[in-house]
């Protein structure tokens, strides 16, 4: 998917628009009916062109951030699927980014039966596949904290109920800080904000349906600084969205409560975009002045509300910085084609309210 966004100023606030989106045309496609021994061949020659697929290297802005996100396997699991492999390699070889993003789940717990070694061995899988290959390419990246990372869901007598996990995700990435222009590494990983040129990034613990108490103190501090107030994009990235996209996710603990009190939250605040993960599903949104950019995954993709396609992804955003402007550009990683837009639903009818689609969604007054 290949969207352009661009700046625009109203009165009361300011926000991104979609002003334009490429359309990639398929050839019809024809059925022929071949001997067997003709389909064993082309089953072949199929599974060898998609070996050798490679995405596209997309026309560069100023600045590049790939997104990269959801990307455990089952509880435990110390190994990564080969897309995800593919996509580490594609970002440190082909797409080369100025950052990137990690929207949560990059390890496989939220199990009580793991034993308290297979974490540090998770973490360590994550150092040796993701977090290496970035740095060895000099490319910084920046995780929040998903459920399977270390859940912030607590117990009724307010000890967290994956406790283990939240202390392994916060000794690997205290051991293995990014090189980030840090404003505030205080609670790194949980929250913590940086900036990228004019960029101004915020990442808050979503890793559950509530945010943590004070959050929301400790971001409106954050986004009233002199770095905020200067840059030019501000964007807001945490694992659990604000409304439910995916089939089986549409329903209370697995958005963050009260979502739209949070859209209005981060729109009164200037926020530009809100980036997140755990529905498995990619889906670029648009309510008011706030661009809900669902990341989607690039293992166990799940189906948007209503649509029968599940798409593992993985996303190039390029930023032209005069004037400033977006472009998405979104791969399917079983065969690294673009996806178009025009290929989403123009909307999505949430447990929550309507969500539109980045390119549909009415103009504010």
């Amino acid at each position: 998917m290949v969207g352009q966004l661009v700046r625009r100023t109203r009165i009361g606030g300011c926000g991104l628009w979609v002003v334009g989106c490429g359309l990639s045309l398929r050839g019809a496609s024809r059925t022929h009916f071949l001997p067997p021994t003709s389909h064993f061949l082309l089953i072949l020659l199929l599974l060898f062109g998609l070996a050798l697929a490679q995405p596209s290297d997309p026309a560069r802005g100023d600045l590049r951030i790939v997104i990269l996100g959801d990307i455990n396997g089952s509880f435990g699991a110390t190994e990564y699927a080969p897309g995800v492999h593919q996509a580490v390699r594609h970002t440190a070889t082909l797409w080369r980014p100025d950052l990137v993003l990690l929207p949560g789940d990059l390890v496989a717990g939220q199990s009580h039966r793991l034993p308290e070694t297979r974490f540090a061995q998770m973490w360590a899988a994550f150092e040796r596949d993701i977090a290496a290959p970035l740095r060895a390419a000099g490319i910084p990246y920046a995780p929040t904290i998903g459920n399977h990372d270390g859940s912030s869901l607590r117990r009724t007598d307010g000890t967290f109920a994956f406790a283990r996990e939240r202390q392994a995700a916060a000794d690997y990435w205290r051991q293995h800080p990014p090189p980030l222009a840090f404003h505030d590494g205080d609670d790194f990983p949980f929250h913590y904000t940086f900036s990228l040129g004019p960029v101004f990034v915020l990442v808050w613990d979503g890793s559950s349906a509530t945010l943590l108490p004070n959050t929301l103190a400790w971001a409106e501090q954050a986004l009233q600084s002199e770095a905020a107030q200067r840059a030019d994009l501000r964007l807001v990235m945490g694992h659990l969205p604000l409304y439910g996209i995916a089939e089986g996710r549409d329903r209370p603990g697995e958005i963050l409560a009260e979502g739209e009190r949070l859209r209005q939250w981060l729109e009164a605040r200037h926020v530009d975009i809100y980036l997140s993960g755990h529905h498995h599903a990619y889906y670029p949104a648009r309510l008011g002045d706030v661009v809900l950019l669902h990341a989607g995954a690039a293992v166990s993709p799940r189906r948007l509300l209503g649509e029968n396609t599940a798409r593992p992804t993985v996303t190039v955003i390029d930023i032209d910085l005069a004037p400033l402007s977006l472009r998405l550009t979104t791969f399917d990683l079983r065969d690294w084609q673009e996806i178009v837009l025009t290929d989403l639903p123009p909307f999505l009818d949430t447990s929550t309210g309507r969500l539109w689609r980045i390119d549909q969604a009415p103009r504010a007054p």
